[in-house]
């Protein structure tokens, strides 16, 4: 059996234990992305060479464990991969940098190794849906990026556990707002007062 055969075997595990159960016609869908995704590698770096063998747990899972955060109102997924599924609704893709393109409405937000927390608030801002959620894949630093963005942003939201990386969570955020100009200011002054004193 291959290595991407028995991740298959693994996803679909750890898919079971999530509560999310693969059916049949998802499984034959996420082997036309896998497949996909894999002839198009050779012509074009889209995932780091060294974890095309692990695509089902690295990529797949660590994207499908997503599924039980999103509300049951929203979809997503992409280009030729979403037509070779044969989904129902396809996606609208946006090709462009998520800094330059026109500011979209969605109901769902999601990042994965892109950029640090607050950078991600920035830059989702003008694309989601006053309801919308973000759900981003954040690493073992996650804490500190939380921390360093709660300075700028009100954050209403809650980590889960990635199944992927025991060190990895996913960030799961509200309706989140940035912190106003006058309040980081205020308090700045206040900072220098006391210090003076």
């Amino acid at each position: 059996m291959s290595h991407i055969q028995s991740g298959r075997d693994l996803f679909l595990r750890e898919m079971r234990q999530l509560g999310a159960d693969v059916s049949r016609e998802t499984r034959d869908q996420l082997e036309a992305l896998v497949n996909t995704l894999v002839r198009w590698q050779k012509a074009i770096n889209l995932v780091g060479r060294t974890t095309i063998e692990g695509i089902w747990v690295r990529h797949v899972l660590d994207s499908a464990q997503l599924a039980i955060l999103i509300p049951e109102r929203a979809s997503a997924f992409l280009g030729e991969a979403g037509r070779r599924m044969g989904l129902k609704k396809q996606p609208k893709i946006v090709v462009g940098r998520i800094e330059a393109v026109s500011p979209t409405k969605a109901d769902v937000v999601t990042a994965r190794a892109l950029a640090p927390l607050g950078q991600l608030l920035e830059w989702a801002r003008p694309h989601r849906t006053d309801t919308a959620i973000c759900l981003f894949h954040k690493g073992k630093e996650w804490q500190a990026e939380l921390t360093e963005a709660m300075k700028d942003w009100d954050i209403p939201g809650k980590p889960f556990n990635s199944v992927t990386d025991l060190d990895a969570v996913i960030l799961r955020i509200g309706a989140y707002t940035a912190k106003g100009v006058r309040d980081r200011q205020s308090k700045g002054r206040g900072r220098k007062d006391h210090d003076g004193d």
